[in-house]
């Protein structure tokens, strides 16, 4: 028997095998041992087990097989019955994990339920979680490096149980304010809006979305006349990126107008402040500048400086 082989194991699944077959060609012992450790068969609690893995190798021609020195294809000179009675391939009935999945729990519930029914080793089982998610979710895997079945697992479960998010972004939604203190803000503020109808509708297709995000928008802007005019009422053939654009386009263009007006009405104002041709101060005329008649700076007197100004000093009862 190959080295590969732990001879404890080999002699118990041997063991079971002669208790119920004691007449058994015992060239096909070694056989039956490989293809029970290949499923990973306890030989204390798969018993049952076993005994089918006896009964497809006793229907295999020895002469094909063992006297041509070649090891029994259990798994290919079945009979269909056979084939369907040791491998149900459970695995094969699980659908492939996309992007749109709502609940991972459930569905790695099902996966590893499939893969132990299976008889899916550890080494295998991550090859062939690979295989079941899509080819986006792959990249993902690829991008973040993940090199374990655990790891992957985790992934999935923190990314794809949307059970939760949709909640929560139903309840955002209802109250989400667009912050509108600077163009960087609104910008962000409308993609979260986005991303939030993604979260709460993860059923409608991409269209639907867009238009579930297009309305909610409006929604929020349409008090906003400048932002109201430059959105429409009609997703048109825009995405919501480029209406996001748009909004966001003409919120600067307006406050680059109010601050450029702002600026125009300071400038007018200044034109209007007199200003002190002795000391430059504002409010007040180079005849009334008390720094130059000498004068009390706080009530203009010219007999007495500002600090003996009776102003300056507390009233006595």
């Amino acid at each position: 028997m190959s080295t590969e082989f732990d001879e404890l194991y080999a002699s118990q699944v041997t063991t079971v095998i002669k208790e119920e077959y004691p007449d058994i060609d015992p060239e096909l012992i070694p056989f039956i041992v490989k293809e029970a450790r290949k499923r990973e068969l306890d030989p204390l609690t798969k018993s049952q087990a076993i005994y089918n893995l006896v009964e497809i190798a006793l229907s295999v021609t020895k002469e094909a097989n063992i006297n041509q020195n070649k090891e029994p294809s259990l798994n290919i000179t079945l009979p269909v019955q056979e084939k369907k009675k040791m491998s149900s391939n459970f695995i094969k009935e699980i659908v492939t994990f996309t992007s749109n999945m709502k609940n991972a729990d459930t569905w790695i519930r099902q996966f590893e339920r499939a893969a132990k029914l299976d008889h899916i080793s550890e080494e295998d089982r991550m090859d062939i979680l690979l295989l079941k998610l899509d080819l986006t979710i792959n990249e993902e895997i690829e991008k973040k490096n993940l090199k374990s079945y655990v790891e992957i697992i985790n992934h999935l479960k923190a990314k794809y149980n949307n059970h939760m998010n949709v909640e929560y972004a139903l309840r955002k939604l209802t109250t989400f304010t667009l912050r509108m203190d600077s163009v960087e803000n609104l910008e962000a503020s409308l993609s979260e809006v986005e991303k939030l109808i993604h979260e709460a509708h993860p059923d409608l297709d991409d269209k639907a979305k867009e238009r579930e995000t297009h309305a909610k928008i409006i929604q929020m802007i349409y008090r906003n006349q400048v932002l109201a005019n430059a959105a429409g009422y009609s997703l048109g053939n825009r995405t919501v990126k480029e209406l996001i654009t748009e909004i966001c386009t003409a919120y600067a263009l307006n406050e680059m107008r109010e601050k450029s007006n702002r600026s125009k009405n300071s400038q007018s104002k200044s034109k209007n402040v007199d200003i002190c041709g002795f000391c430059h101060k504002a409010n007040h005329h180079e005849s009334e500048c008390r720094m130059k008649r000498k004068a009390c700076y706080k009530c203009g007197d010219s007999t007495h400086m500002i600090k003996d100004c009776p102003r300056e000093k507390p009233s006595k009862n």
